[in-house]
Formats: C-alpha cells, sequence, structure tokens
C-alpha cells in the first residue's frame, strides 16, 4: 500500500513539473484586413508572419487612412490557462480591448503543430475556450483605430490568459495619413439638403425660405459689428437601408475657395421629424471678426462623410451659402513726435542755456566811484579797470604841469 501511494506520488509530482517545463503558448494571426472584415473575400493584405517578439526587423508596416478600421482572424492558445481577451497597445503603453468576438478552437488540439506540447505534458486538453479571435465572416474589429489622429505608432496586438500571463501575437509600425477630400456638389439622387435659419451673433435673424433667401444674398458686415455668422437647417441621404449617423463624420464651411473647417459639434439635437427622414440638423457658426478686408465673401455650408467626400450644400433654390461684406480696418496713422531741442545742437540759439555760467565784462561805469578794488577774485575784472583809469589821469595832471613849466 505504501509503494502504492509513493508511486502515486511521484507520478503526479513528475506530471507537475512536466506542465512547468514544457509550459508553452501558441498562436497563429490568419489574416489582418483593412475595411473588410470578412475572410478571403478580397485582397489578402497581411497575414501571418512573424511575431513580435522576434524583434523589431520582424514588424510589418501598415498605412492606413484616418478612419479607416481594421480586423484581424485568428487563435492563441496555452498549456496552463484559457484566453482570458484579446487587446491592442499603441506605443507601448495606451491599451484597448478589441470587438468581443471570440469563438471555441476545440480543433486546435488536432493541428500537428499543437499535438506534440500537449503530448509531451501527459494530458489532453480539449476545451480553448475562447482561443478563436474572429469568425470567417465576421473578423475580430480592433475597436478604436479609426478614432486615432494621424501620425505614426507602434501597434502590438497582445492575447491575454486567465492566469495573468500574455504574450505579444504580432507588432506593426501603424501609419495612419490624412483622408483625401473630394469635394462634389449636392447630388438631388443621393442626397437631402435644407436650410432653415440664419443668426447673426446668435441671434436670428432669418426664419424659413423667403426670409433666409433674402438675408443670404448680403450680410453686410461693413460696420464692424458682424462677429459670427450661424447657418441652420439638416442635412440626409435618400437611401433608406443606411443610416445618415453611420456615413456621417461632421459638418462645416468654406470661405471663398479656402480649407473645409470641420467641427462635430456643428452636429445638434434633431428632432423625430428629421430623424426619420434620414437626416441630422446642423447648426454651423462661423467667426467672420477676423475678415477685416472690406471685401465680399462667400460663405458654403458643407458635410465631410466617412467616406472621405465632402459635399457642398448648394441645393438649387435652398443653397446654404452667405455673401458676407467684411468691414475695411481703419489705417492707423503714426503720430509724429516733435524731438525736444538739444542745446548742443543749436549753440547760437538766444533762448538756449550755456553749460556754465559766464561772467559779465565790468564796464567802466559799473567801478567805484573812489577806484577802491575786491579782495574778491569774482571782482578782479574792476580792480584791473580802476587801474587803468588811476593811470590816466595821473599822466594828464604830469602833462599839464609840464606844459606850465614850458610857459614860465
Amino acid at each position: 500500500m505504501k509503494k502504492i501511494l509513493v508511486l502515486t506520488a511521484v507520478l503526479a509530482l513528475s506530471l507537475v513539473l512536466c506542465i512547468g517545463v514544457f509550459a508553452e503558448e501558441r498562436y497563429s494571426v490568419d489574416a489582418l484586413y483593412i475595411n473588410n472584415n470578412v475572410y478571403n473575400s478580397g485582397e489578402y493584405e497581411f497575414g501571418g508572419g512573424q511575431p513580435g517578439t522576434e524583434g523589431e526587423a520582424f514588424k510589418s508596416e501598415v498605412y492606413i487612412t484616418e478612419g479607416d478600421k481594421m480586423y484581424i482572424l485568428g487563435w492563441f492558445a496555452s498549456t496552463e490557462s484559457n484566453v482570458d481577451r484579446l487587446v491592442y497597445r499603441i506605443d507601448g503603453d495606451v491599451e484597448y480591448d478589441c470587438q468581443d468576438n471570440y469563438r471555441d478552437r476545440c480543433e486546435i488540439y488536432d493541428y500537428a503543430s499543437i499535438l506534440p506540447w500537449v503530448e509531451e505534458c501527459g494530458f489532453e486538453r480539449t476545451d480553448f475556450v475562447k482561443s478563436g479571435f474572429g469568425k470567417d465572416q465576421e473578423m475580430m474589429e480592433l475597436t478604436g483605430i479609426g478614432d486615432l489622429p494621424v501620425g505614426e505608432y507602434d501597434l502590438e496586438i497582445v492575447g491575454k490568459f486567465q492566469d495573468g500571463e500574455e504574450m505579444i501575437l504580432r507588432a506593426y509600425y501603424l501609419y495612419i495619413e490624412e483622408k483625401p477630400i473630394t469635394i462634389r456638389d449636392f447630388n438631388a439622387e443621393t442626397d437631402k439638403q435644407y436650410f432653415d435659419q440664419i443668426l447673426i451673433n446668435g441671434e436670428e435673424k432669418a426664419n424659413g425660405n423667403d426670409a433666409v433667401a433674402a438675408l443670404k444674398a448680403l450680410v453686410d458686415g461693413s460696420d464692424g459689428t458682424v462677429n459670427t455668422i450661424t447657418m441652420y437647417g439638416w442635412f440626409g441621404i435618400v437611401d433608406a437601408e443606411t443610416a445618415f449617423g453611420d456615413v456621417l463624420d461632421s459638418f462645416g464651411y468654406i470661405i471663398d475657395d479656402g480649407t473645409p473647417v470641420f467641427d462635430k459639434a456643428f452636429a445638434v439635437d434633431t428632432e423625430p421629424a428629421v430623424s426619420e427622414s434620414n437626416g441630422v440638423r446642423y447648426k454651423t457658426t462661423v467667426d467672420v471678426s477676423g475678415l477685416q478686408d472690406g471685401e465680399t465673401h462667400v460663405i458654403t455650408a458643407c458635410v465631410k462623410l466617412k467616406s472621405g467626400d465632402v459635399v457642398l450644400f448648394n441645393r438649387e433654390n435652398r443653397e446654404a451659402i452667405i455673401n458676407y461684406k467684411a468691414p475695411l480696418a481703419a489705417t492707423e496713422v503714426p503720430v509724429q513726435e516733435t524731438p525736444e531741442a538739444d542745446p548742443t545742437d543749436n549753440p547760437g540759439d538766444a533762448t538756449s542755456e550755456p553749460d556754465e555760467p559766464t561772467e559779465k565784462p565790468v564796464s567802466p561805469t559799473d567801478a567805484p566811484n573812489d577806484g577802491s578794488a575786491s579782495d574778491s577774485g569774482s571782482n578782479s575784472g574792476k580792480k584791473g579797470c580802476g587801474g587803468i583809469i588811476g593811470g590816466g589821469f595821473a599822466l594828464m595832471a604830469a602833462a599839464c604841469v609840464l606844459a606850465i613849466r614850458k610857459k614860465h
């Protein structure tokens, strides 16, 4: 009995060790399609290839345009744990769940590439619950890829197991390019379009076709008081099998022949009557405060569809097109400032002041009557003049005495 227990324990331990040693994960990525979720129904864009764990050299380059969808098909499995879910990572850190579109793959057990690593451990796994991702007629979507902006990304397809382990199935360089814009006119065979109201600076100025037609001929903003113009109406499609909301990207406008401007916020609440006509309300607001050239500009409402088409709202007699007269920005004349006079520039100007005070020479009449001189250096001129005058009188007196002597 003891031998039997010991042998059982040894076998159990061996099985545990075997599972630990030979526990492996396997996978197959059968296809990766762009905007097509039916396997083998069109061009085979990307197949299995090398796993992302093989290194950068084996990463495929995938080019899509903004708004494109990506679909994947394949399976992954482990000897120890069932599948938890499939995710994809962007730039190594942001993680997104894929579409909940799994299937059990019990037949994986029969694959020649799988059988050895099952039999080597001495047991048979035949469940492989959720091991398959996607179906032939409905491949699994990498949900959210179409919402990524234009740019370059590192994309990893990652399989997660219930025991916490994970594996990278594929890795790609993902390049999302800007979708080319194709502008076309309104087509009555496919489109529906109405223009119901005009608002100036947020205030309704025209309601109904006649009033709108009169005002849209010319919105005069030449006085500079118009900042925004809002066009309100709805657009839809004739195809009743396709909900317009599913093909709508965003509403927008074009000024003259410029680049279209779009904003998802231009799509507003839609009443049942319009929804039942397969349409969506738009309320497109155009900021015209920057137009300051005095010219008349043409503002055209439009819509961008997910196909990349831009439809102009130029339905005859219902055109959502406004002529806007812009103000002419006032020309500012610079004020000429008169520079202050620099005394050094006009040395002879009587109004300028000298750098150093200059003493006025003293005339003979300013001298003291008694001929005395001051000790102050500032009066040295007076002292000199007094000496000259005194000397003059002495000469005159001597001349007179000499003349008298000669007479006698």
